[in-house]
């Protein structure tokens, strides 16, 4: 299971309990948890005197070892069993793929849904590169290059099984073997080398691209909150739309400075702002951005509106910002990183103080619920 962002993590241990004591099953587990959601929910578990988790089903592969750094050392420590699944990422690891002539057609890159998450996650030039790095290694070894990369993951001493998936039997062959014999202490630390020469962002494509975006989300607030303030301290003076609705001269100065930048870090990207319309992009990235929810109270000087910085991806919201800026409140989601308020990871509850800052919580809303491993 995936974390749910809407639901207390008592509730769900609690109703795992009950799965448990109904005899239902004997055990339970998650799926794509980060390390502090696990940590979070054995701890409620251990305080509830209920059932907890047992096992953890984390993407772990050679082009892909962030669960390395907090999840591994955690499920030892506690003695989780830790089942990952995509050991050769999806295919890529089988070597059989080009990048020149693209994705081959029945494979996890072209099948439904999932091709656009596979592509996103493996089909980029930093991962190719690894693939023929590790291609002579395999060849030294006299292993074939996914039984190489299943037994990799085999050695990691915080494994207890990789999920080995095959859309044709004779695909077995190889991946199998890796189980007849431990990977010998060279050659893993050969392999560890390779990984270590793919640059961050190839490593996790999808998730290391939102958290760069967030971070440029954050700094339009930030931006925003520097044009704001000033004017909000000197009691800014308020104009009229032409449907004679009441606006902030901080509104539009907001926008324009938030847009100058977006149009210098996201080159491309569209915008859709709440005082200058839309500007059209490349088609599916386009930031939402609306400065000073609440005018009213912004013109009365009560401390509740915020910006809101959103980015929208294919037309799903995907990373986000809302900034507070009178009280230092920020809210912040994105796919694969979570929700967190001021810097720190939290439930979508908790940001419940910074609601009523901004009436346009829709897209974040949705935002936060998407919150999730992508």
């Amino acid at each position: 299971m995936d974390p749910d962002p809407e639901t207390p993590i008592d509730e769900t241990v609690r109703a795992l309990e009950d799965v448990v004591r109904s005899g239902k099953v004997r055990y339970v587990g998650c799926s794509n948890f980060l390390a502090y959601q696990v940590a979070r929910a054995i701890g409620r578990s251990e305080a509830l005197g209920v059932v907890r988790f047992d096992s953890v089903q984390p993407r772990y592969n050679l082009l892909f070892r962030e669960i390395e750094r907090e999840l591994l050392p955690l499920c030892r420590e506690e003695g989780i069993g830790v089942i990952p699944y995509n050991p050769i990422a999806g295919g890529l690891l089988s070597g059989k793929h080009n990048r020149d002539s693209g994705p081959e057609e029945g494979s996890r890159f072209t099948l439904g849904t999932a091709a656009e998450r596979y592509q996103d996650r493996y089909w980029h030039e930093a991962m190719f590169e690894t693939v023929e790095q590790l291609r002579p290694i395999a060849n030294d070894a006299g292993m074939a290059l996914p039984e190489m990369a299943v037994a990799w993951v085999l050695a990691n001493p915080a494994v207890t099984a990789p999920i080995i998936g095959a859309s044709r039997p004779e695909q077995l062959d190889d991946t199998l073997k890796a189980a007849e014999a431990p990977m010998n202490a060279e050659l893993k630390k050969t392999l560890d080398s390779a990984h270590r020469a793919i640059p961050a962002r190839g490593r996790s494509t999808l998730v290391s691209e939102l958290a760069e975006l967030l971070q440029i989300a954050r700094r339009a607030a930030v931006i925003a909150g520097e044009v704001i303030m000033p004017l909000y301290a000197a009691g800014t003076a308020v104009e009229l739309k032409a449907d004679r609705t009441p606006v902030t001269i901080a509104d539009r100065n907001a926008e324009l400075a938030i847009r100058e930048f977006l149009a210098r870090e996201c080159p491309g990207h569209g915008i859709l702002g709440e005082e200058f319309g839309e500007t059209p992009g490349d088609g599916r990235h386009r930031w939402i951005l609306d400065p000073i929810d609440g005018t009213k109270s912004f013109i009365h000087h009560v401390p509740l509106f915020g910006t809101l910085v959103a980015l929208e991806r294919d037309g799903v919201p995907v990373a986000g910002v809302i900034a507070c800026h009178a009280v230092g409140e920020t809210a912040s989601a994105a796919q694969g990183l979570g929700a967190h308020l001021n810097g720190e990871p939290c439930h979508v509850s908790a940001t419940s103080e910074i609601r009523e800052a901004t009436i346009t919580m829709t897209s974040f809303s949705r935002m936060l619920r998407g919150a999730r491993r992508a």
